[in-house]
């Protein structure tokens, strides 16, 4: 009998015409539709088109057909809350960090898990792939910031930031040279890669070790495209938080300052041209559209009804996709600030989002450890 991916079907049809095509019809009534050329499915990046209800592709699960909305693929990722999520630049690998202490490599296109790696004492904050895509750095509540091979999951430094901060957040320049490392201890390290030598650290106004605002429980930290600066927001729960800087990252500057006042940040997002800020703040439900050389407000997005845990520039900067503990995912027209879907199926709050390379996937992961990964053009279209 005929098998498609470890999916047995009841009965094929063929169709001949223009197109040479199977209909795959299952004995639980679920229909999948493949081109006879490789046994391909036809759907966007690889991810097999079901019609109907039940199919399980392999590493993951179909939500039932006849619910509101179908994700691609969901799979019960981890056993915490998942923190951070990062696509491959090359969008054929997804990772995904965790309270859990373990971070994960699953096969993009079909949710197949490929790889656990495992090496932190405490949980994960934060992760990122290098730009090209063979390490990824990772930050932990344990007090050390890592990088991994990729190709084999294998340690290849271990960091220790100044001060033995906790690592909050991680990012890499655009160029791959140096990896960006947010501490509790407010103090931001720009590292050389792959030596981890310390290249300069950056102390945002007002933010200081032993300072009375207390240690930052997030950043906000993004390189402009050309990777000369570097953007800082710091989210101090208390004593009003701080200001949005932008920093040079080759030398020791005083920073530009964004005229926002004061702000308690939960996450930041630059779009991919460098003109905007998404800015979501601790404890609110609304988040920012900013002007990134003024810090002047663009709009501002309401329509969650709790918390906003992360926000997201899709790649060619149309849309935004944010996170909020009211377990939606939402999905916003960049230009103008306006909600053009609330995806609702989590159970419990979101945490982290991640759009894929070609803007086409979009993945949630959530406190319970659930991830998601949505089909932007079909929920959009439904």
């Amino acid at each position: 009998m005929f098998t498609a991916r470890g999916w047995k079907p009841e009965f094929i049809v063929v169709v001949l015409g223009a197109a040479f095509l199977m209909l795959l019809v299952f004995g639980s009534g679920a229909i999948a539709v493949l081109s006879a050329e490789a046994s391909r499915p036809i759907g966007n990046a690889g991810i097999p088109l079901a019609l109907g209800r039940g199919v399980k592709p392999p590493g993951g699960r179909r939500t039932d057909g006849n619910a509101e909305r179908n994700p691609a693929i969901v799979l019960q990722a981890h056993a915490d809350s998942i923190t951070d999520i990062a696509y491959s630049p090359d969008g054929a690998q997804l990772a995904t960090a965790s309270l859990d202490g373990t971070i994960r490599i699953w096969n993009a296109r079909d949710g197949s898990p490929s790889r656990v790696i495992e090496g932190h004492s405490a949980g994960v904050r934060s992760i990122d792939f290098s730009p090209d895509g063979t390490r990824l750095a990772s930050g932990s509540d344990d007090r050390t910031a890592k990088l991994w091979n990729v190709a084999d999951g294998s340690l290849e430094r271990t960091l220790f930031p100044l001060l033995e901060s906790r690592v909050v957040e991680v990012e890499f320049s655009p160029d791959g040279s140096l990896l960006a490392i947010g501490g509790n201890r407010c103090v931001v390290e720009l590292r050389r890669i792959p030596t981890g030598i310390l290249s300069r650290t950056i102390v945002p106004i007002g933010c200081a070790p032993g300072n009375p605002g207390g240690p930052v429980d997030f950043w906000g930290l993004a390189f402009s495209p050309g990777g000369n600066r570097v953007l800082t927001a710091d989210g101090r729960p208390c004593c009003g938080g701080g200001i949005l800087q932008w920093w040079q990252a080759a030398e020791y500057t005083r920073p530009e300052v964004l005229n926002t006042g004061n702000v308690v940040v939960r996450d930041l997002a630059l779009s991919p041209d460098g003109s905007e800020i998404a800015l979501a703040l601790v404890g609110l439900s609304d988040f920012w559209l900013l002007d990134a050389a003024t810090g002047e407000t663009k709009a501002v997005l309401t329509d969650h009804v709790f918390r906003v845990n992360g926000v997201e520039y899709s790649p060619d900067g149309s849309l935004l996709a944010s996170a909020s503990n009211d377990t939606g995912v939402g999905l916003w027209r960049a230009a103008d600030g306006i909600l053009l879907k609330m995806l609702r199926d989590h159970k419990m709050q979101v945490t982290a989002i991640a759009f894929s390379p070609d803007g086409l996937r979009l993945a949630s992961g959530a406190q319970d450890g659930e991830l998601r990964i949505w089909n932007v053009v079909e929920e959009l279209n439904r």
